[in-house]
């Protein structure tokens, strides 16, 4: 499904749709064909390096392709890191550059947080981040394969349950909020997949209730964000209003909103379409603790 806003939903939401992940040495980039273009990406990550000291490399999961048969869908999976990703996806037009075969293509995450009394956030970047500085973003990052112990041996349930543990952790750590006041990863909703059109970089996309409510959520924000290492702002959006009058309507003035969130907003949106209540999870568990 592609938009015009920048990115295209390469799997809508449905109600009981079950996951798999195959990890393999396969799904990793290849080599440029340049010998060039490959050195290139260490003399970009030094330069962004001497321009922001607090970066550092991490391994991340690289999303090869998506297969689906009937409601299964499985991540084609491999491995790169931090350092590729902001090396191969910096040109204006990384994929006629190095071609996606080459590119890091890493797999990250989007939170859609949801209190109790029915808002979310939206976050504007902090001028330290690697990309989309000073933009607008729902909580959301990256899985981390190093939180696996030898990961590629690593089985599926393993894989699926760093995926969500991941987009959990960022959460909290944006917002500023503990492990109990979100609920537990078995029960968030998986959304779908998002693929910015620019650059083919994916994330999944999840919703999780907050235990709490948006004056503590701003509170926690305002007391523990002194440092704005992430993000500079937070701004509550109504549920109800993102549903009825779309993201470019509650999204503050003056901001520009990163294809993620706009992505995420209109999974969303196809959820509540689909005549589910927004805080029924009976049908939206995705992950099954049984398989570890």
């Amino acid at each position: 499904m592609d938009t015009e806003s920048g990115y295209e939903i390469t799997v809508p939401y449905a109600p009981n749709r079950k996951f798999s992940v195959l990890l393999s040495e396969d799904h990793n980039r290849k080599p440029a064909k340049s010998a060039h273009l490959e050195r290139s990406i260490n003399t970009i990550w030094h330069q962004s390096l001497s321009e922001n000291r607090s970066l550092f490399n991490a391994s991340k999961f690289r999303l090869h392709h998506v297969s689906t048969c009937a409601d299964n869908v499985t991540l084609h999976l491999g491995l790169t890191d931090y350092k590729t990703y902001l090396a191969t996806h910096a040109a204006p037009t990384p994929l006629e550059r190095f071609g996606a075969e080459c590119m890091a293509l890493p797999l990250g995450n989007v939170v859609i947080p949801i209190t109790r009394d029915e808002h979310t956030f939206v976050l504007v970047r902090s001028g330290n981040a690697a990309e989309g500085k000073f933009k607008c973003v729902f909580p959301g990052g990256h899985a981390e394969p190093d939180e696996i112990s030898n990961v590629g041996t690593a089985n599926c349930a393993q894989v699926r349950r760093e995926l969500a543990d991941s987009a959990k952790r960022e959460l909290m750590e944006e917002l500023f909020v503990e492990e109990e006041m979100v609920e537990r990863v078995e029960d968030m909703c998986f959304l779908g997949i998002v693929r910015r059109r620019s650059d083919w970089k994916s994330s999944m996309i999840f919703s999780a209730r907050l235990f709490c409510d948006t004056a503590f959520v701003e509170q926690r924000y305002r007391e523990r964000n002194r440092q704005e290492e992430e993000s500079v702002r937070l701004f509550k959006v109504r549920l109800d209003e993102l549903v009825s009058e779309g993201i470019y309507a509650v999204v503050p003035k003056g901001y520009e909103p990163m294809p993620e969130l706009v992505g995420a907003a209109d999974l969303y949106v196809q959820k509540c379409a689909l005549s589910l209540k927004c805080q029924d999870k009976a049908s939206d568990v995705w992950f099954d603790p049984s398989g570890l």
